[in-house]
């Protein structure tokens, strides 16, 4: 059993995790959010290192166990679009 019932993510993880989990790893200029991507990291749910980013196994299962709280709204597209 993980512990990603523990885990915490503002918003902007969420949108983060959510981007990582439908897109795959994804370049620094289309993270939707360096902030969100900072907050991934801290907690070992995903990797940085040479301007990618991808989820670790602890990500993947963390959208696994959240999946269903992932809501459309956030999609990262969305609020990429919604922020310009």
């Amino acid at each position: 059993m993980s512990d990603s019932s523990k885990v915490s993510l503002s918003l902007d993880g969420i949108a983060v995790l959510r981007q990582l989990f439908m897109y795959g790893p994804v370049w620094d200029g289309n993270v939707i959010s360096k902030k969100g991507r900072g907050e991934l990291v801290g907690a070992r749910l995903a990797r940085h290192w040479d301007g990618w980013t991808w989820l670790t196994r602890q990500g993947l299962q963390t959208a696994l166990d959240v999946g269903g709280r992932l809501r459309e709204q956030d999609d990262p597209m969305r609020i990429k679009a919604n922020r310009r």
